[in-house]
């Protein structure tokens, strides 16, 4: 004995299924790749700002001049637009140790930057690099 297998149609309850779950995902993939450039941007700042300040102690360690330390350290990071502070911590002398600390603001590139502030974390259009380069005085 043959028996006859049809095909049933889908049920009226299975359409539009896929898009109501593509519009639940959609966001968090979202947040989740504008969270990936935002903390790959703000590393970015990092590292440049930390270049500046080793160019910044190195130029002060060999020449003692804290205006050529802080153009080197301003063109030791040419990404940065806008102005890096720096600071040294002593001046030089033969055999000691200069710490150069360059600070840096940047804009958040989504507005949605976290800034971690002690025990607090809040959300903000900027954020704060700091950076700090060491070098022995007397070249």
């Amino acid at each position: 004995m043959k028996r006859n297998y049809r095909r049933r149609p889908p049920a009226r309850d299975d359409q539009g299924a896929v898009a109501v779950e593509f519009a639940i995902i959609t966001p968090f993939l979202l947040l989740l790749v504008a969270g990936i450039i935002e903390f790959s941007y703000a590393m970015g700042v990092q590292i440049s700002v930390t270049q500046a300040a080793r160019e910044a102690a190195r130029t002060y360690a060999v020449t003692d001049d804290w205006g050529k330390a802080t153009a080197a350290g301003t063109a030791g990071a040419p990404s940065l637009s806008g102005a890096i502070s720096f600071s040294k911590d002593i001046d030089c002398e033969e055999d000691s140790t200069v710490n150069v600390t360059a600070q840096y603001t940047a804009n958040s590139l989504t507005g949605f930057a976290l800034n971690f502030s002690g025990n607090f974390i809040s959300f903000a259009g900027t954020f704060t690099s700091t950076g700090v380069g060491a070098m022995r005085c007397g070249g």
